[in-house]
């Protein structure tokens, strides 16, 4: 009898759970990536106006056009304020999405144990009636000699 682990199913569920949840993980990360280099480009982008900002005030500059320059480094503040926080949401996203992954990986752990009990269960069983019928074979060898 070949041996066939009846919860086979649920493993292979459990596989597929743990597989979805890495995607899924690898998914958050990769957004994590993209708004990190976001913020990088944005930061750049604001040092770059500075350094204009400062290099035309050496120079005699309308007050519009200050006041413009002014407004767009505050802009451009507000926007690497925000990209720090869509940043920081993306962190936690990216730690729920780990645990979820670890939990799923435990899961599917505990039936891979369960299975190899299962089989050291049944080769046990294959031994003990293996050892049975050597031992009637044996038996019934003797009976034949005596």
């Amino acid at each position: 009898m070949a041996y066939h682990f009846r919860f086979a199913a649920v493993l292979n569920y459990r596989r597929d759970l743990e597989e979805l949840f890495q995607q899924k993980l690898v998914m958050a990360q990769e957004r994590w990536a993209s708004l990190r280099d976001r913020l990088v480009e944005l930061e750049d982008a604001r040092q770059a106006a500075g350094i204009d900002l400062e290099e035309r005030k050496r120079r005699p500059i309308s007050a519009p056009l200050y006041a413009l320059l002014v407004e767009g480094l505050a802009h451009r503040d507000r926007d690497i304020v925000k990209q720090r926080q869509d940043l920081a949401t993306q962190h936690q996203v990216v730690t729920g999405k780990r645990r979820e992954l670890l939990i799923k990986m435990q899961e599917r752990q505990v039936m891979e144990k369960t299975r190899e009990r299962d089989y050291e269960k049944y080769l046990a069983q294959e031994r003990n009636s293996e050892q049975k019928a050597m031992d009637e074979q044996t038996v019934l060898r003797f009976k034949h000699e005596v």
